[in-house]
């Protein structure tokens, strides 16, 4: 996800809520508790805005679940596994 992608989407998740967080920033801030690692990554979108869970420890592992991100197929390879997408995908420039 692009910087671009993550500042829209939280746009129209805030443009639709009418309870708190309902800006793009406090969507972004309270996001820190259960993706940080979502979070960090995109901390240049909101710059001055301050994870409101502080310092969250990290998980060890990275798991994104047993199903390609692209194609739904039930992933069993230790790399597709840690990237979140099989070989088939990864192979027609779908990058993870």
């Amino acid at each position: 996800m692009t910087e671009a992608m993550y500042r829209f989407t939280l746009e129209r998740i805030a443009g639709k809520r009418t309870l708190a967080p309902n800006t793009p920033e406090a969507i972004h801030a309270s996001l820190s508790r259960a993706h940080p690692r979502l979070v960090e990554a995109m901390q240049g979108v909101y710059p001055d805005i301050e994870s409101v869970y502080g310092s969250v420890q990290q998980p060890a592992e990275v798991f994104r679940g047993s199903r390609c991100m692209t194609c739904g197929r039930t992933l069993s390879d230790p790399e597709s596994l840690a990237l979140g997408i099989g070989p088939e995908c990864r192979h027609k420039g779908v990058k993870g």
